[in-house]
This record gives C-alpha cells, sequence and structure tokens, in this order.
C-alpha cells in the first residue's frame, strides 16, 4: 500500500541520511545542496560538477556567516540583559 504522505518521507529519510553520512566533510549540508546535486547526477547535466561544489561552497560561507552573526547577537543580547 503507497504511503499517504507520498515520496515525501522518502526524500527526508534520504536527506537524512545524506547529512549523517557527511556530517564531517560538510556540516552545513542543506537540502537544497542535496537537490542540486541530484538534478547535476540524475540524467540532466546542464552545469559541471566543479561548478556546483563551488556554489554550495558559496552557500555554505553564507550560511556560515549567518550561524555566526546570529551567535554574535545573541551573546550581545545575553551581556545586555546580564548588564541590566
Amino acid at each position: 500500500m503507497a504511503s499517504p504522505y507520498g515520496d515525501g518521507i522518502a526524500c527526508y529519510a534520504l536527506f537524512l541520511e545524506e547529512r549523517l553520512l557527511h556530517k564531517e566533510d560538510c556540516p552545513l549540508l542543506s537540502c537544497r545542496d542535496i537537490i542540486v546535486l541530484l538534478s547535476h547526477y540524475l540524467p540532466r547535466r546542464d552545469i559541471s560538477e566543479e561548478k556546483i561544489f563551488r556554489q554550495m561552497q558559496v552557500r555554505y560561507e553564507k550560511r556560515q556567516a549567518s550561524i555566526d552573526w546570529n551567535y554574535k547577537k545573541q551573546h550581545a543580547e545575553d551581556l545586555l540583559q546580564a548588564a541590566g
């Protein structure tokens, strides 16, 4: 019998498996990254593997910068609350 959720659970399972598999070398691996890679490796190849990895690196750098900024912002807010 087919799942009432369609392929959503299978996609999530694949995403989780890939995140766990690449936890050390790609800790910021996102669902979008996996989709981009799948779109490259599946029959249609409009973009080179090198370009995909360059794009992923740019997204990782932006994602990490956002994470770092939010940690700094939270730390500053914590300091203000402690001082106030």
